[in-house]
């Protein structure tokens, strides 16, 4: 009786769980602005002054928001003026520690595309996410 109990309760945790990642993963206006590259292969490049200053970038170690630090990154290389390819490889240079280990042990050619970058990236961190929660979103989970 009680084993039916805890596969009961475990199989009910388990389907919550799997909702919460669901909503996590939604949010479509980032994810298309991220996965265009934040328009990068589309726009011409913004010339800035000599005098500007670009500020040092918060590096990702794994425990933020994933899609808040592409956001970022991608506001950054637009400044510096990066082409696709540069903003392709310069990506681990946002990274350190854990998340720096986590980029180097895929493989080369998983990294080549940035779609596929992306998507590994987030799917990593995903957890990391900052969703907007609900009283009724916590009524539901009990």
């Amino acid at each position: 009786m009680y084993f039916d109990k805890t596969t009961l309760e475990a199989e009910e945790l388990k389907e919550k769980t799997g909702r919460i990642h669901a909503t996590l993963m939604k949010s479509p206006e980032i994810d298309d602005y991220i996965f265009s590259l934040g328009g990068i292969a589309s726009e011409p490049v913004i010339q800035l002054s000599s005098k500007f200053v670009i500020p040092e970038t918060d590096r990702f170690i794994g425990i933020e928001d994933p899609k808040q630090h592409l956001l970022q990154y991608l506001n950054f290389v637009k400044m510096e003026g990066l082409n696709e390819q540069q903003v392709l490889y310069a990506f681990p240079l946002s990274l350190t520690g854990i998340a720096t280990k986590w980029y180097y042990t895929w493989d080369v050619e998983k990294t080549k595309v940035w779609k596929e970058l992306i998507n590994l990236f987030i799917k990593q961190f995903a957890y990391n996410t900052m969703v907007d929660v609900t009283i009724e979103d916590l009524e539901t989970i009990q």
